[in-house]
């Protein structure tokens, strides 16, 4: 898919509320594809989508709570990046852009060792 880097007519800098359903339209997919594109600040050369997914990939490989990762997501935002920054301000906010592109995932559980993978919840039986 090539998707043109440069940004929508109007206000390209802002996510609006509307872009992050789930798009059902291809346009309207490369659209909020494009935006998600954008630099995280002016003068950064990382998108917000990659800022977003190394983020996220950050929360999975060390368990962080979804408390500490909107606390995060609010430094990033308001104290840390410059003040015309693309960074969302909550987890959920991160998510509703990641499912909208179709990036969601599952998540499965396993043991500590490694050894069982649990998909469902087991019904009628247990592991001991």
């Amino acid at each position: 898919m090539n998707v043109d880097p440069t940004p929508p007519k109007g206000d390209p800098l802002e996510i609006a509320p509307s872009d992050i359903e789930i798009l059902r339209d291809k346009s309207q997919h490369e659209t909020l594809l494009a935006k998600a594109s954008i630099p995280l600040y002016e003068g950064f050369s990382t998108s917000m989508l990659v800022t977003i997914l190394l983020l996220l990939n950050l929360r999975t490989m060390h368990g962080v709570s979804n408390v500490l990762m909107d606390e995060l997501f609010s430094l990033l935002r308001k104290e840390l990046l410059p003040k015309m920054n693309k960074m969302p301000t909550t987890l959920y906010e991160a998510f509703k852009l990641i499912k909208a592109l179709g990036l969601s995932y599952d998540s499965i559980d396993a043991c500590p060792n490694g050894c069982v993978l649990f998909r469902n919840t087991l019904r009628g039986s247990q592991i001991s």
